[in-house]
């Protein structure tokens, strides 16, 4: 919901019980585009992935991060 219906594809989630517990697992593929996080009430922002942590980046930082991992944008 959060990140539109056109990045479905580009994500999926299925749960495995590991020692008696529920486990769900995410996996996520590259996106040939930005994805930006719209929350109920809040303006739209951009993540990037940083070792372990999600870090947001201002509008100048985003424009420069987008520049750089998908330079064929127009």
């Amino acid at each position: 919901t959060y990140l539109g219906k056109i990045n479905r594809p580009y994500m999926s989630a299925r749960f495995e019980k590991i020692e008696n517990k529920d486990i769900a697992v995410v996996s996520v593929t590259k996106s040939p585009h930005p994805v930006y996080v719209k929350c109920e009430g809040k303006k739209e922002e951009f993540y990037f992935r940083s070792g372990n942590s999600s870090q947001t980046l201002e509008i100048s930082e985003a424009a420069q991060y987008i520049k750089e991992h998908w330079p064929d944008l127009r």
